[in-house]
């Protein structure tokens, strides 16, 4: 019996963190080597082996932007990328007061904060603008 056949996947597990205030988010530009280098993102990597996905989240901000925060799981994707691979995605929030200073740690490009009534273009963003549909998700369900 062939791989598919038996159900098996090449799979990737995701955390993506939106880190909110209440009126602004934060979105990264990763260096070159990312999927979508370049292009405006929230957050995110891939879980470590044996790692939980909520330490994963609290890693993805410490090391990739120098912030201390306990983010909290939003919702589950699942999706399958163009290429076959399976990816599960962890979204957390990270609901903070107001935008402090960010320290890019390694493969960061660059950062941005963004009004949440104008994010950049779906041109403008990774894997065609899925994080404004995320963010919007998000939000949507802050205000219910």
């Amino acid at each position: 019996m062939n791989a598919s056949a038996q159900g098996l996947h090449n799979a990737k597990l995701i955390a993506n963190v939106a880190v909110l205030t209440p009126d602004r988010t934060l979105l990264v530009k990763y260096h070159e080597g990312h999927n979508d280098e370049r292009r405006w993102m929230m957050p995110d990597d891939l879980l470590q082996d044996g790692e939980h996905p909520d330490a994963a989240a609290a890693r993805v901000l410490a090391d990739h932007l120098g912030m201390k925060a306990k983010p909290r799981l939003a919702f589950v994707d699942s999706l399958t990328s163009s290429d076959g691979t399976w990816h599960i995605v962890f979204n957390y929030v990270a609901d903070i007061t107001h935008a402090p200073p960010i320290t890019p740690g390694e493969g960061i490009a660059g950062t941005g904060w963004f009004m949440l009534s104008s994010l950049p273009n779906t041109e403008d963003m990774g894997h065609h603008g899925w994080a404004t549909d995320v963010l919007n998700r998000i939000v949507s369900d802050r205000r219910n």
